[in-house]
């Protein structure tokens, strides 16, 4: 009678597999949280520049920032998520006063149309816009929790208005003008 050999993988075939797929998973994940938190940081710079422009636009459309002063400040309890620990998003009110004034398409006789950022966000945005005497400024702030380990990561930024333009006379590294205050969100 002829032996019949065992069909099937050996132990050794089966740990190679296994080490294999770990050293994989040991390269792609770090990789991977690396790519969330930069597209996390992306929707700061694109809120920041949008409020930026929104400002810029107010003084173009009335020549002024109305009373001198404008505050849109959107800080939301934050919560940790219902679902385990990880960011927290939440949606804007973009209605409140301050915000209405620059997320609004505006007309010559007040603002109309939709919020020109939607969805849930993982910051909260403070700006403060300021016209004193020959004076302009505009001061952006961004806080989040990116990551879900509690610690908050800020940015903040500070515009003089000369010329029409809002500029920032700091010389700090990429990207110029934001100051990192206990920065944990994967930024390089």
């Amino acid at each position: 009678m002829i032996a019949k050999r065992a069909r099937g993988f050996t132990l050794i075939e089966l740990m190679m597999v296994v080490t294999i797929i770990g050293v994989l998973a040991s390269v792609a994940i770090p990789t991977l949280t690396k790519l969330t938190l930069r597209s996390k940081e992306a929707e700061r710079r694109t809120v920041l520049i949008t409020i930026k422009r929104g400002v810029e636009d107010l003084y173009i459309t009335d020549g002024d920032i109305p009373g001198g002063l404008l505050v849109g400040n959107y800080t939301p309890p934050n919560n940790p998520p219902s679902n385990g620990p990880g960011p927290l998003k939440r949606v804007p009110n973009w209605t409140q006063a301050g915000w209405s004034a620059i997320f609004q398409q505006r007309s010559g006789t007040g603002t109309t149309g939709a919020p020109i950022i939607e969805g849930a966000l993982y910051y909260s945005y403070l700006f403060i816009a300021m016209h004193a005497g020959s004076t302009d400024s505009l001061s952006l702030t961004a806080v989040g929790d990116l990551d879900g380990d509690g610690v908050q990561s800020v940015r903040w930024v500070q515009y003089n208005r000369s010329s029409g333009i809002y500029t920032t006379d700091d010389t700090l590294q990429y990207p110029v003008g934001w100051l990192d205050h206990n920065v944990d969100d994967g930024t390089f």
